[in-house]
């Protein structure tokens, strides 16, 4: 396990670590969900990737990353 508590992950992985969103990412919120017939804490972070990054007018590519902590 990555850290001792859900909680703990949660506080880290939930929210930007400067407390703004860099690269191009967002957050969203924490929520509790219900995942097949399980109780859970989700939440998503979206980031956008751009390729090629060196390029004058780089494509920019959407992907989510989607967490989800059961009980």
């Amino acid at each position: 396990m990555l850290h001792k508590t859900a909680e703990k992950f949660i506080a880290l992985h939930s929210r930007p670590v400067l407390g703004a969103a860099l690269d191009g990412r967002r957050y969203g919120p924490v929520k509790k969900g219900l995942v097949g017939k399980y109780y859970a804490k989700v939440f998503e972070r979206r980031i956008f990737e751009f390729v090629p990054p060196e390029d004058i007018s780089p494509k920019k590519f959407p992907y989510t990353k989607s967490f989800m902590l059961f009980r």
